[in-house]
């Protein structure tokens, strides 16, 4: 009877184990990459905040997940995956630092899918590697993005407010801004590199840019849009104008210009550098 007893306890308290939210395949010999699903119910989510950290694997971000969030993702090392909330859900998703190194020949791949019905805040950090964002059917309502050395191409929401702060230490990120969007991105520095933002037709975009190091900023806005832009501090860079749009205030590189059409338009597109080093800035 005591060891009946003893078999029950034991059943019971691994029935009660909490598993972990990860779905993982056979682990692979040393340094060769593994494969692992990811699956987050939806059950009752009103919000989500989203933090993917990316440290040498290509990632393609976008909506499609019948649940909150749909993954899978090649790794060497364990992955850091946690959840957390009950009607605003918390995930975080990076893989663990350790000295063990990839010696596979193809790059590792990320695919994330999340839920199109779900508004959500996300948080993307690339360290290298490529990474894609797609957010048109996604209702994202802040993006805030650090990009070290890899290319990130993104496109935001038109369906929703969109605010975010993006630093970019070098590499390249292109980000399409679709027609009738509304952007507000309080606070880019680009330290190297090259930022490129395509303006869709009747966007709104406020662009607060902190300060440009030695790399580049272009703006490519569609012809009529109501621009303007103030440079409140050049040290040795340059402003770029390449666009239709009268100069209110000039001293050497900074000043204030602006579209004649800016004041009374519905739709403006206002840009305030504070501060260009030895970079430059373009308006085309």
């Amino acid at each position: 009877m005591r060891y009946i007893l003893l078999l029950w306890v034991l059943v019971a308290c691994s029935s009660a184990a909490t598993t972990e939210p990860q779905v993982e395949a056979t682990r692979p010999p040393e340094g060769k990459a593994r494969v692992t699903q990811l699956n987050e119910p939806i059950d009752g989510v009103s919000a989500a905040e989203v933090t993917v950290n990316l440290a040498f694997e290509n990632a393609s971000v976008g909506a499609g997940a019948d649940g909150l969030m749909e993954a899978e993702v090649e790794h060497v090392n364990d992955l850091d995956y946690t959840v957390s909330g009950d009607r605003t859900r918390t995930i975080t998703l990076a893989e663990k630092a350790s000295a063990q190194n990839y010696t596979g020949s193809e790059p590792l791949d990320w695919t994330i899918q999340l839920s199109p019905d779900v508004p959500l805040a996300l948080t993307l950090t690339a360290a290298t590697g490529t990474m894609t964002l797609d957010a048109a059917d996604l209702k994202l309502t802040a993006l805030n993005l650090r990009a070290q050395s890899g290319t990130s191409t993104l496109t935001l929401p038109a369906n929703n407010p969109l605010t975010g702060s993006w630093s970019l230490i070098s590499g390249q990120i292109e980000a399409e801004i679709p027609a009738n969007a509304q952007v507000t991105l309080d606070d880019v520095s680009v330290s190297s590199g090259t930022l490129r933002l395509i303006v869709g037709e009747q966007a709104n975009l406020t662009l607060n840019v902190s300060e440009i190091g030695s790399g580049l900023v272009v703006l490519d806005v569609p012809d009529g849009a109501a621009v303007r832009l103030e440079v409140k501090s050049v040290v040795s860079g340059l402003v770029d104008i390449a666009y239709s749009i009268n100069r209110l205030e000039a001293s050497g590189e900074t000043g204030v210009w602006e579209t004649a059409n800016y004041a009374n338009a519905e739709q403006q597109v206002t840009v305030l550098i504070e501060s260009i080093q030895s970079g430059r800035f373009s308006l085309e």
